[in-house]
């Protein structure tokens, strides 16, 4: 249990990096020749938040972050980028990422989440006889997934564009996601302020997978027909927004304190999945970040 809970929070951690970090697209042009690397460590008070039926948000208190680049090739902790043509601003890379979904749905029992759910939307089941409620759920644990595809920024001035398309090639759902983001970076001094407006576009086989209630997840009402489960619902492909708000102050070269929060809204149709009891989903962040 203690090597599980350990776990989750390390991908947490990584999550919040990987949702409220800047990082820079590598110039093509500029690229270093000698490998270069670097790591921080930010050290405060935060929270991961809880979208399950009574479930509370988890605590962070470090985040770490590790970078290397060589010439078109980039690591940024667990996301993997190569740099296939720059000019004029633009740039498109093969890009690789850890997707962060399963931990909407990891945090506390499935089972107790999709019971409360049913509970509370009040719905009348046939049930055999002699069969209690939660005897009949079994909620399918939700892996992680890992996604590969491409990947086109923009820079201009102080916005940064960017569209990314990937496809699942863990073999967890088979999927795609396609990501764009706007971010506008305003700097004064040592001050930075810098919000990004997001979309991200859930194939079905991605949504299904973590956000409905398939048959694997109920048990059969009838040994005669398996095919009628208990409660079954498939969002199909959905759209999910999201904003995000960063801000820091240079203390020294190595050292700014940070202020950083991300808000993503769950689309309608995920409340009939019945985990859910609510639909935003935020993540803040607030220390002192160090680098070497």
């Amino acid at each position: 249990m203690f090597m599980k809970t350990l776990f989750l929070n390390s991908l947490r951690l990584i999550a919040m990096f990987a949702t409220w970090i800047y990082l820079p697209v590598p110039n093509a042009d500029a690229a270093p020749t000698v490998a270069q690397s670097s790591f921080s460590l930010a050290v405060g008070y935060g929270q991961y938040g809880n979208l399950l039926h009574q479930g509370e948000a988890t605590p962070l208190y470090l985040l770490p972050r590790v970078s290397y680049y060589r010439q078109r090739f980039y690591l940024e902790n667990l996301d993997l980028g190569f740099n296939l043509w720059q000019q004029q601003g633009f740039s498109l890379d093969l890009t690789s990422k850890q997707s962060f979904d399963a931990l909407l749905l990891r945090q506390d029992p499935l089972q107790d989440a999709l019971l409360r759910g049913l509970i509370k939307s009040k719905k009348v089941f046939i049930m055999p006889t002699n069969s209690r409620l939660d005897q009949m759920l079994t909620p399918e644990r939700r892996h992680f997934s890992y996604l590969s595809g491409i990947s086109l920024f923009y820079n201009l001035h102080n916005w940064q564009l960017s569209s990314a398309l990937q496809q699942d090639i863990s073999g967890v759902h088979h999927g795609l996601e396609w990501q764009q983001k706007a971010r506008y970076l305003w700097q004064q001094g040592p001050l930075s302020l810098a919000i990004t407006a997001e979309y991200r576009y859930l194939s079905s086989n991605y949504s299904n997978y973590y956000f409905g209630v398939t048959d694997k997840d109920t048990v059969a009402i009838s040994a005669r027909q398996p095919q009628l489960r208990l409660y079954q619902y498939l969002p199909g492909a959905q759209w999910l927004p999201a904003m995000r708000l960063e801000t820091s102050y240079q203390l020294k070269d190595d050292t700014r304190l940070l202020l950083n929060w991300r808000r993503e809204w769950l689309p309608t149709a995920y409340q009939h999945s019945l985990y859910f009891a609510k639909r935003q989903h935020d993540i803040w962040f607030a220390g002192v970040l160090w680098s070497w």
